[in-house]
């Protein structure tokens, strides 16, 4: 389980229609390999499939919740869990790139959550 406040990142993912949640993990790193990972999000009391993206150096931890359409929640406490790595983090060398992966990874992680 990985616990982590919401903070500001650089607005990549939202600017690709894939607005991810940036996890503060305070001094502690997670010890997951760096990737892509199936998951399920817990905040106020719902769960969502997710998608979790661990950095290379292990500090960095975003979210991507599939299910979720709301506000903001900056500041806000997210639970997740992951359940099985779908990818490596690769670099990436366009935004069209960076889309198209993110449109596989998530594919992937429906049929392994079996959401639609």
């Amino acid at each position: 389980m990985i616990v982590g406040k919401v903070i500001h990142g650089d607005g990549r993912g939202k600017s690709q229609g894939y607005a991810t949640a940036n996890l503060e993990l305070g001094r502690e790193r997670t010890l997951l390999e760096a990737g892509c990972y199936a998951a399920w999000a817990e905040f106020h009391g719902h769960k969502h499939p997710a998608a979790l993206i661990v950095g290379a150096q292990a500090a960095k931890v975003e979210v991507y919740l599939l299910d979720y359409v709301g506000p903001d929640f900056y500041g806000e406490e997210i639970t997740v869990d992951p359940i099985k790595k779908v990818s490596e983090v690769m670099h990436v060398n366009s935004f069209p790139h960076l889309k198209a992966k993110m449109d596989q990874d998530i594919a992937w992680i429906k049929s392994i959550l079996s959401v639609p």
